[in-house]
């Protein structure tokens, strides 16, 4: 399944070691032959927000261990994270992975506990309610970042800004989520073009349960008619191909920055 900007089976590996290990330090070494290192702490509580890796691995591993701090009054072991991986719903799932995915699971799974992970999530700085980050107000300090899903319904248009403010790649505001709702099987012409005044080279892939549907990739605006053999909840990302790729050949003579893009879904 793609991921909503965040490395989540690492974050998630690194908590589960903490976990069991009983050792909110992660240690890992780098350089030359792997001749220096460096160690994070799981547990520094970091509250920057549902785009932080830092952050999301202390949620994961204030759920699982034992010593409460500030907004954290969970001890519930490993268990419920994966039985909330686990799960059909979460697995076959149309939203990008994420936390807010995982989190939203959890509190299906265990309502009796949705208070406290609501809890946990807000005072590190994650406030969206469901799988697709409804209900987010943490922009990071960018606006163009919330929501975290726009939403076409059916047939409709939405603009979207790509941004490499804060670093290319998987970095926050690179990518951004449409979440598309098809009324019925069939034909759609989705389309991808720059905004007004920008610049830039527009992408656009589509998911349906994780498997990717269709890549929309060019070098100019796109334009394509794509075959939906569902009904339901798609997901659509869309980006800046050089700011999702600064050191492509490609990109050597391209400008990077923010890029804003016009996103249209018709029937055909």
């Amino acid at each position: 399944a793609h991921e909503l900007n965040q490395p989540l089976s690492a974050i998630l590996a690194n908590a589960q070691a903490g976990i069991y290990l009983n050792d909110a330090f992660y240690r890992d070494s780098s350089g030359s032959r792997q001749s220096t290192g460096f160690s994070i702490d799981i547990e520094a509580n970091e509250d920057a927000g549902w785009f932080n890796e830092d952050t999301v691995g202390s949620i994961f591993y204030d759920i699982a261990d034992s010593d409460n701090e500030s907004g954290d009054t969970l001890a519930e072991g490993w268990q419920p994270i994966y039985a909330a991986l686990t799960a059909d719903s979460y697995k076959n799932g149309t939203a990008a992975t994420s936390v807010f995915g995982v989190l939203a699971q959890m509190r299906n799974n265990r309502p009796n506990l949705a208070n406290q992970i609501t809890a946990l999530a807000t005072s590190r700085g994650v406030n969206g309610v469901d799988a697709y980050g409804a209900g987010e107000n943490n922009d990071g300090g960018d606006s163009d970042t919330l929501p975290v899903y726009s939403v076409i319904t059916n047939t409709g248009s939405t603009t979207v800004c790509s941004t490499d403010r804060f670093g290319s790649a998987n970095k926050l505001g690179v990518y951004q989520f449409i979440r598309f709702e098809a009324a019925t099987p069939g034909i759609y012409r989705f389309s991808a073009k720059r905004s007004a005044g920008f610049g830039g080279n527009p992408d656009l892939s589509i998911f349906r349960n994780g498997d990717e549907v269709a890549t929309l990739s060019g070098s100019s605006d796109e334009n394509r008619l794509v075959t939906l053999n569902e009904a339901g909840s798609y997901s659509v990302e869309v980006f800046d191909f050089c700011n999702a790729n600064p050191r492509s050949q490609s990109c050597a003579n391209q400008n990077t920055g923010r890029r804003c893009i016009d996103v249209s879904v018709e029937r055909s």
